[in-house]
């Protein structure tokens, strides 16, 4: 025999061999899963269960407002009275600062006051006295007047004299020399009153009707608003001194009270309550003028920040109730959304989400890892099954079953229509109250006699 006949014979004897292992192995699991025999089995009951719809995503923990306090002078700083993470209230000192400049600046402002209010005092005193040298010379006018009316009287009387006399004169009783006497005093007379009426008009220059007229106020007829009158005419000169000094005193109160102001800017105060995210200077080092020296982040309450694709917000508005879990605090939180942004990122196709987080006690801190769960409102029913209660399985969502009818194991196609923690949500093939076999053999037939 040639060897080719004997590999021949050979392969053939090992495939008998195989052949009746197959046989007698799969005989005695036939055997197990004859029709007459009932295989116990572990069954569940379809539930009906809502769809699970909440839509899930993933962010971080955000302030709320943030503010960055800034020197609005320049300094160095003195005290810092704020750390890193510490919580402050508004208006809580943060730092102080020192420069010299500005206290020097300050202190010029000061000596400028003072003197400015000097310079009032002394104006006010000069026109007061002013005001009483006009009232003097009025005085002198009216003194003035009455002596001339008074050397007119004289005059008169003196004239009447000489009338008198050169009668007396002409009958030999008066003498020649007499007659001169008189003629001599009634020219001193004439004198005295011309000398007069000169020194009033000269001393009434400045209370002539004509001098308000000419200064543009129009004469009162009262004779006190008309002495006021002339007053104010002849003072105006220290009136405006007055106001000068008036308009110094106002100038040096601004500097003084702006000074100040600068010098309160050397104290640094939160505007907010907060905590301290960031500190950017130390002590001892100079700051800038509008330098940023603290960053506070106003974290009560917070912002749980997410991201959600456009296609999924359907139903989702300011207001949705969202809830909010923190691994790492093991915390959860029942909140509403509080902000939607209105663009949607161009590269990922995400909007962004912001749902306020109670944060009382201070726990949630920026930047934290966070859950979002949102529930969608329409929401429907589905009968249930475990998962391992599938014979087979397909990614197009047919897959297979074995119901129990009649104590029979009878193969049945679902459609799954969502997934979740080893549940399955079926959404043809089987309904509400049906019992599924659980963990079914792989040796399992349609047909097979089972119990529970």
């Amino acid at each position: 025999m040639s060897v080719k006949k004997i590999k021949i014979y050979t392969i053939s004897i090992l495939k008998l061999l195989l052949l009746s292992l197959c046989f007698f192995s799969c005989r005695d699991e036939v055997e197990l899963l004859e029709p007459n025999q009932i295989t116990k089995v572990s069954t569940v009951v379809a539930e009906e269960k809502k769809v699970h719809q909440d839509l899930t995503s993933f962010g971080s923990i955000s302030y709320s407002k943030k503010n960055d306090v800034a020197a609005q002078v320049q300094g160095t700083i003195e005290f810092l009275y704020a750390k890193e993470g510490e919580s402050v209230k508004k208006g809580q000192l943060l730092a102080r600062l020192t420069n010299v400049q500005l206290e020097i600046q300050q202190e010029q402002a000061k000596n400028s006051l003072n003197s400015a209010e000097s310079a009032v005092f002394l104006a006010e005193t000069k026109l007061q006295e002013a005001r009483l040298s006009v009232e003097s010379r009025l005085l002198a006018i009216e003194k003035t007047e009455l002596e001339i009316k008074q050397q007119q009287l004289e005059l008169v009387d003196l004239e009447k004299n000489l009338e008198d006399s050169l009668q007396l004169y002409e009958i030999g009783g008066v003498t020649t020399a007499e007659i001169e006497s008189k003629k001599l005093a009634i020219s001193a007379k004439q004198a005295t009153l011309e000398i007069l009426n000169k020194e009033l008009v000269t001393s009434q220059l400045g209370f002539r009707e004509s001098d308000l007229i000419a200064n543009g106020i129009v004469p009162a007829e009262s004779p006190q608003e008309r002495l006021e009158q002339f007053v104010q005419l002849n003072t105006r000169t220290y009136t405006a001194e007055l106001q000068a000094a008036y308009s110094n005193l106002f100038n040096a109160e601004k500097n003084l009270d702006s000074m100040n102001k600068l010098m309160q800017e050397l104290f640094i105060k939160s505007p907010s309550d907060g905590v301290v995210g960031a500190v950017y200077f130390h002590q001892g080092e100079f700051v800038p003028e509008n330098e940023k020296i603290f960053t506070l982040m106003d974290v009560s309450p917070a912002h749980a920040v997410f991201y959600v694709q456009e296609e999924d917000m359907g139903g989702i508005t300011i207001g949705s109730p969202v809830t909010v879990e923190l691994p790492s605090c093991n915390l959860c939180f029942q909140t509403k959304i509080a902000e939607i942004s209105p663009v949607v990122d161009l590269q990922t196709g995400n909007l962004t989400l912001k749902a306020e987080v109670e944060n009382s006690k201070l726990e949630v801190k920026p930047g934290m890892f966070v859950k979002c769960i949102v529930p969608k409102k329409e929401q429907h029913s589905l009968p249930t099954i475990p998962k391992t209660a599938l014979v087979s399985f397909s990614n197009d969502g047919d897959s297979q079953v074995f119901l129990v009818k009649k104590s029979m194991a009878v193969k049945t196609n679902v459609k799954i229509a969502q997934e979740k923690d080893g549940t399955l949500w079926i959404s043809d093939g089987i309904k509400p109250g049906d019992i599924i076999i659980d963990s079914p053999s792989p040796f399992l037939k349609e047909g097979t006699n089972v119990s529970e």
